[in-house]
Protein backbone atom coordinates (compact mmCIF):
# COMPACT_ATOMS: atom_id res chain seq x y z
CA UNK A 1 0.00 0.00 0.00
CA UNK A 2 2.60 2.67 0.42
CA UNK A 3 5.66 0.79 0.07
CA UNK A 4 7.30 -1.10 3.28
CA UNK A 5 8.02 -0.09 6.55
CA UNK A 6 10.91 2.62 6.50
CA UNK A 7 13.49 2.09 9.22
CA UNK A 8 14.20 4.23 11.70
CA UNK A 9 16.68 6.53 10.72
CA UNK A 10 18.31 9.62 10.59
CA UNK A 11 15.39 10.81 8.50
CA UNK A 12 13.77 9.97 11.75
CA UNK A 13 15.67 12.36 13.42
CA UNK A 14 15.72 15.24 10.68
CA UNK A 15 12.73 15.14 9.09
CA UNK A 16 8.64 15.01 9.86
CA UNK A 17 5.52 14.43 7.45
CA UNK A 18 2.90 17.10 8.74
CA UNK A 19 -0.25 15.90 8.30
CA UNK A 20 -4.20 17.68 9.09
CA UNK A 21 -6.20 15.83 10.83
CA UNK A 22 -9.76 16.64 11.41
CA UNK A 23 -12.24 14.74 14.11
CA UNK A 24 -14.46 14.29 16.55
CA UNK A 25 -13.73 14.06 20.38
CA UNK A 26 -15.69 11.06 22.51
CA UNK A 27 -18.52 14.21 23.35
CA UNK A 28 -19.02 14.84 20.39
CA UNK A 29 -16.66 18.21 19.60
CA UNK A 30 -14.93 18.55 15.94
CA UNK A 31 -11.51 19.42 16.19
CA UNK A 32 -7.97 19.80 13.97
CA UNK A 33 -5.14 18.85 14.72
CA UNK A 34 -1.78 19.67 12.61
CA UNK A 35 0.77 16.24 13.57
CA UNK A 36 4.48 16.09 12.72
CA UNK A 37 4.05 12.22 12.16
CA UNK A 38 8.17 10.09 12.07
CA UNK A 39 8.42 9.27 8.80
CA UNK A 40 9.13 5.45 9.64
CA UNK A 41 5.63 5.43 11.33
CA UNK A 42 3.91 6.59 8.74
CA UNK A 43 2.76 3.81 6.51
CA UNK A 44 1.45 2.48 10.41
CA UNK A 45 0.11 5.91 11.13
CA UNK A 46 -2.21 5.50 7.52
CA UNK A 47 -3.36 2.28 8.75
CA UNK A 48 -4.51 3.15 11.86
CA UNK A 49 -6.53 6.34 10.87
CA UNK A 50 -7.73 4.36 7.95
CA UNK A 51 -9.33 2.24 10.35
CA UNK A 52 -11.49 4.62 11.78
CA UNK A 53 -10.99 3.40 15.16
CA UNK A 54 -9.50 6.03 17.38
CA UNK A 55 -5.87 7.52 16.75
CA UNK A 56 -3.31 8.11 19.23
CA UNK A 57 -1.47 11.07 17.78
CA UNK A 58 1.37 11.05 20.19
CA UNK A 59 2.37 7.29 18.80
CA UNK A 60 2.86 8.35 15.75
CA UNK A 61 4.66 11.96 16.14
CA UNK A 62 4.24 15.46 17.92
CA UNK A 63 1.00 17.31 17.95
CA UNK A 64 1.83 20.66 17.11
CA UNK A 65 -1.43 22.71 17.31
CA UNK A 66 -4.91 22.08 17.72
CA UNK A 67 -8.16 23.76 17.34
CA UNK A 68 -12.45 23.56 17.89
CA UNK A 69 -14.03 23.45 14.96
CA UNK A 70 -13.27 21.32 11.70
CA UNK A 71 -10.85 22.48 10.15
CA UNK A 72 -8.38 25.46 10.54
CA UNK A 73 -9.03 29.27 9.69
CA UNK A 74 -6.90 30.05 6.32
CA UNK A 75 -4.46 32.72 8.62
CA UNK A 76 -3.80 29.48 10.95
CA UNK A 77 -3.05 27.64 7.41
CA UNK A 78 -1.07 30.63 6.05
CA UNK A 79 1.26 30.03 9.30
CA UNK A 80 1.47 26.45 8.95
CA UNK A 81 3.14 27.10 5.29
CA UNK A 82 5.27 29.60 6.58
CA UNK A 83 6.46 27.85 9.79
CA UNK A 84 6.62 24.27 8.53
CA UNK A 85 6.55 24.96 4.44
CA UNK A 86 3.45 22.62 5.09
CA UNK A 87 1.51 22.05 1.73
CA UNK A 88 -2.30 21.96 2.81
CA UNK A 89 -2.50 20.25 -1.13
CA UNK A 90 -0.20 17.58 -1.20
CA UNK A 91 -2.16 14.77 -1.16
CA UNK A 92 -4.64 15.65 -3.81
CA UNK A 93 -1.12 17.05 -6.08
CA UNK A 94 0.58 13.67 -5.46
CA UNK A 95 -2.49 11.65 -6.39
CA UNK A 96 -2.94 13.47 -9.45
CA UNK A 97 1.09 13.25 -10.31
CA UNK A 98 0.49 9.37 -9.65
CA UNK A 99 -2.55 8.92 -12.15
CA UNK A 100 -0.90 11.11 -14.42
CA UNK A 101 2.49 8.67 -14.74
CA UNK A 102 -0.32 6.19 -14.62
CA UNK A 103 -1.43 7.34 -17.47
CA UNK A 104 1.32 7.81 -19.49
CA UNK A 105 2.80 4.56 -18.80
CA UNK A 106 -0.34 3.24 -20.06
CA UNK A 107 0.22 5.35 -23.38
CA UNK A 108 3.11 4.51 -23.76
CA UNK A 109 2.26 0.71 -23.31
CA UNK A 110 -0.19 1.12 -26.08
CA UNK A 111 1.90 2.49 -28.53
CA UNK A 112 4.61 -0.42 -27.84
CA UNK A 113 2.26 -3.06 -28.70
CA UNK A 114 1.10 -1.51 -31.86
Amino acid sequence: MFGHMLKESKADERLSIYELVSSTTADGRDFYAYIAIIPSKYEAYKIAAASGDSVKFTEYGDIVLTGWGKYPTKEIENQMEDLFHMNHNFESEIMEYTKNIQEKSVNISNQEAE
